[in-house]
C-alpha cells in the first residue's frame, strides 16, 4: 500500500502490486492498529459496532489505547464509532 500512485514491480522473477490507498490507511500503518484499521474499513460503517466489540477483546490494552487516540487520522464513521467503544469500556 501507498500514498503515492499505484504501480507494478518486478523483483527478479516476482511481481508485485503496490496500491494507492488514502491516507488515513497508512497513519496507523504498524502492528496490530494498522490490521485492525484495515479489517475495520473492510468491514464497512455497517458492521463497525460489532467489530470494535471484538476488538477491544482481543487487542492488548496498549494497542487499544493507540487506535483510540488515533482516531483523529481515520474517517469519521470510524472514528465516531471508536470513541463511543472507548466511552462504553
Amino acid at each position: 500500500m501507498t500514498s503515492g500512485r499505484s504501480r507494478k514491480l518486478k523483483l527478479g522473477r516476482y511481481g508485485m502490486t503496490v496500491k494507492h490507498v488514502p491516507r488515513w490507511m497508512l497513519a496507523l500503518w504498524t502492528g496490530q492498529v494498522g490490521a485492525a484499521v484495515r479489517a475495520l474499513a473492510w468491514m464497512g460503517p455497517s458492521h463497525v459496532n460489532e467489530s470494535l466489540t471484538a476488538l477491544r477483546r482481543t487487542l492488548p490494552s496498549a494497542e487499544w489505547r493507540a487506535l483510540a487516540s488515533g482516531r483523529a487520522f481515520l474517517p469519521s464513521w470510524m472514528a465516531k464509532a471508536i470513541g463511543e467503544e472507548a466511552i462504553r469500556g
